[in-house]
């Protein structure tokens, strides 16, 4: 009740202090909920921030999941740098003051739109090289098209489209296979750099794909 109190932007932020309450690993399903809706409201989403510190006071250690959520909630409020340091710390060495964390595609994905927005284009690209350096990491479609605007915003159309080519290529049921977002992004990475005839081809692609527009 403590924790949902945080919902209320009427209530004051009165967290339980260390000891008065026990949280198990299981519970950070609930709190990645709990992110999720601070996150939704623009006059608590940084009761989000205030509930990760004082988890990390209590002893309390988040997963990847609620971590990833907290990446998200920050990038939608504006705060790239805030989420792009939340990533850092979640899969930094323990050693190095980071939490050691595993980092899944969903992660790689939502550091890599807080650094697009944020037009941090190379931290971009060296999240997308440890994605892809990550053995338990299989990029799929929305990190790649992720990869496809950074490349785009960046100047690089032959990054863009050889990203494009690579997911074109994949197998239809490959998780990197391209939906209307991919083709709209390569397109627009394309128009964009000048390859109007590229930016055409890919519309016929989509065709082919029988993937609407």
């Amino acid at each position: 009740q403590a924790l949902y109190r945080l919902l209320d932007p009427s209530s004051p932020v009165e967290l339980p202090p260390a000891g008065s309450i026990s949280l198990s690993p299981s519970d950070n399903r609930e709190l990645d909920k709990l992110v999720a809706a601070l996150g939704r409201n623009k006059s608590t989403w940084r009761r989000a921030l205030l509930l990760h510190e004082w988890l990390l006071a209590i002893g309390h250690t988040p997963d990847d999941r609620l971590c990833t959520s907290l990446i998200r909630v920050c990038s939608q409020h504006g705060q790239y740098a805030t989420a792009i340091a939340m990533y850092d710390w979640m899969t930094g060495q323990k050693g190095e003051g980071g939490a050691g964390m595993r980092a899944t595609v969903f992660t790689y994905t939502a550091a890599m739109r807080a650094a697009l927005v944020g037009n941090m284009a190379d931290k971009a690209y060296t999240i997308w090289n440890e994605a892809e350096a990550d053995p338990n990491c299989e990029p799929d479609c929305r990190l790649a098209t992720t990869y496809i605007e950074v490349a785009a915003r960046n100047g690089d159309t032959d990054k863009a489209l050889k990203m494009y080519y690579k997911m074109r290529n994949a197998h239809r049921d490959s998780k990197l296979a391209p939906t209307v977002h991919a083709f709209t992004a390569a397109m627009r990475a394309a128009s964009e750099g000048g390859r109007w005839e590229a930016a055409l081809s890919i519309w016929d692609d989509m065709q082919r794909a029988g993937c609407k527009p």
